[in-house]
């Protein structure tokens, strides 16, 4: 039996602080409503009800959620996407977009004469900014953990977003039920400039934006003025929610009942079989939960640096106690950032290559590597061309003897702590079993029926650090708005092993 063991040093969590909202010029209606499926909801300890919104998930497609926009409401799936602050959904037939709002049946929908132009690391989009309701449907978490939806909040609001129109390379082929939309949860400083329809637009910089210094400090005092409440400030708002949300993304594994946590999946049932599908949720308070936390040695943070991107530093990448990076500063030029909107663990080229060198030398060192795959550092499955498959055996994730995880190493990441003093950091241990994407079992009409297959869960970036879904996953994931942090809790409930590594940087 394999198990979604995470050898973790310091579990944490993202924090950021409110910012001032912004406006465009279009009229925001500022009444909203606020319903209680029912009234007697159930208070945590303190009075703290804390709710739930459930993802789902597909494999290096990312994570989703679903609201209810115009009136009458339609259903849309939208991307839960920590990199960028814009919400857009489609608003017509393209390309891999068989589902979309449906405009000229909300009578609440009111459009503007603006255009708006988003460029992410892959893809882009152009859509017309309008305002409209939005209803969004939270589960006390309590009511949750006893499967009883009895208890649920259901939040309306005034939102503005982007009706898109065109795009390229966004939305993603799909099999099963995918997203249709994207919901930015980062600072709305981070929001697209938008532009009069007909204009020329301007340079943009997208998620992983490559915007210099100077760039990037003008794009912050042109904005600092202005006033835009977007979705997740006016959901805040609406439900009187503490200015901080926590992910728990579970991967291909299945979403617990309880709190926080994670069912961890090494075996499959015949009903679960091939698995190609992930879950999730996202957590809110209505005020700083009072969680049950661990030991104070474990509260430690990573502060954000500033308010646009869930920007932190990282300080090392290691892989069997050998450093890939020679100095921290080429790990986080221009950047790093925490992305759910990314999959993969994205890492500057040169220490990209020096990991996976070091990497393939290590898994050719360990006994039967040759006889399960022949993997060397012009293979496609290092760039995630190509994925690595296992005959399947059973119920059983991978093939015999724990293949393919055995054979990987852990990595370690580094981060600036701000606990007890400057010179510490925060040391995060990544197991094969994250790094090492499952994606599920290939079906008899597939081209290797009867397989298990995985993908490589890191990849080089032209420029800066992106730390994806797949370091996320496995851990919650506090995004505190009010106090600029990462932090991190141990789950209990996760098949982890905590240590705490507070190593001083020389």
């Amino acid at each position: 039996m394999n198990e979604f063991a995470f050898i973790v040093s310091v579990n944490f969590i993202i924090l950021n602080f409110f910012t001032p909202v912004w406006s465009r010029g279009i009229p925001l209606t500022s009444g909203s409503l606020l319903v209680l499926k029912n009234s007697d909801s159930i208070a945590t300890e303190d009075g703290i009800e804390n709710y739930v919104c459930y993802f789902t998930g597909l494999p290096g497609r990312g994570y989703f959620f679903a609201v209810d926009l115009g009136t009458p409401t339609q259903q849309i799936n939208l991307l839960a996407d920590t990199g960028s602050s814009d919400l857009a959904v489609a608003s017509r037939r393209m390309d891999n977009v068989d589902h979309w709002f449906q405009a000229s049946q909300s009578s609440s929908l009111s459009c503007s004469e603006y255009i708006q132009y988003v460029q992410y690391q892959q893809g882009s989009w152009t859509g017309r900014i309008c305002t409209e309701n939005m209803h969004i449907a939270l589960l006390n978490h309590e009511d949750a953990a006893k499967n009883n939806e009895s208890d649920q909040k259901h939040v309306a609001f005034r939102v503005q977003l982007a009706l898109i129109d065109q795009s390229q390379n966004f939305f993603l082929p799909h099999k099963r039920p995918s997203w249709f939309g994207i919901a930015g949860l980062a600072f709305t400083s981070l929001s697209r400039d938008i532009i009069p329809k007909g204009q020329h637009r301007t340079n943009t910089h997208g998620m992983t934006g490559f915007a210099t210094g100077w760039e990037r400090m003008w794009l912050h005092f042109r904005r600092s003025s202005r006033n835009h409440l977007g979705m997740l400030e006016s959901l805040f708002k609406q439900a009187k929610l503490a200015n901080v949300f926590t992910l728990v993304l579970c991967g291909m594994t299945q979403a617990s009942n309880s709190y926080s946590t994670c069912d961890y999946i090494s075996e499959l049932s015949p009903t679960s079989i091939p698995l190609q599908q992930m879950s999730g949720k996202m957590i809110f308070a209505t005020k700083t939960a009072n969680r049950k936390t661990p030991e104070p040695l474990t509260q430690l943070y990573t502060p954000i640096l500033r308010p646009w991107y869930y920007e932190v530093v990282l300080t090392d990448v290691l892989l069997e106690d050998q450093s890939v990076v020679s100095h921290c500063k080429q790990l986080n030029f221009d950047k790093t950032i925490v992305d759910s909107g990314t999959t993969n663990i994205h890492l500057p080229l040169h220490i990209y290559a020096r990991l996976v060198k070091i990497m393939i030398q290590f898994v050719m060192r360990q006994d039967g590597s040759r006889q399960w795959m022949e993997l060397n550092d012009t293979n496609d499955f290092w760039l995630g061309n190509s994925t690595l498959c296992l005959d399947a055996q059973g119920a059983t994730v991978g093939g015999l003897n724990g293949m393919p995880y055995v054979l990987f190493p852990f990595i370690e990441l580094q981060m600036v702590s701000s606990v007890y003093a400057d010179n510490f950091v925060i040391s995060v241990t990544l197991s094969p079993q994250q790094y090492l994407r499952y994606l599920g079992r290939s079906t008899p009409g597939e081209r290797w029926p009867g397989r298990d297959c995985f993908a490589f869960g890191i990849q080089p970036s032209r420029l800066g650090t992106i730390l994806g879904s797949t370091f996320l996953e496995g851990f919650e994931v506090e995004f505190d708005r009010e106090n600029m942090q990462v932090r991190g809790f141990f789950d209990t409930h996760f098949s982890t092993q905590l240590s705490f590594l507070l190593n001083v940087v020389p």
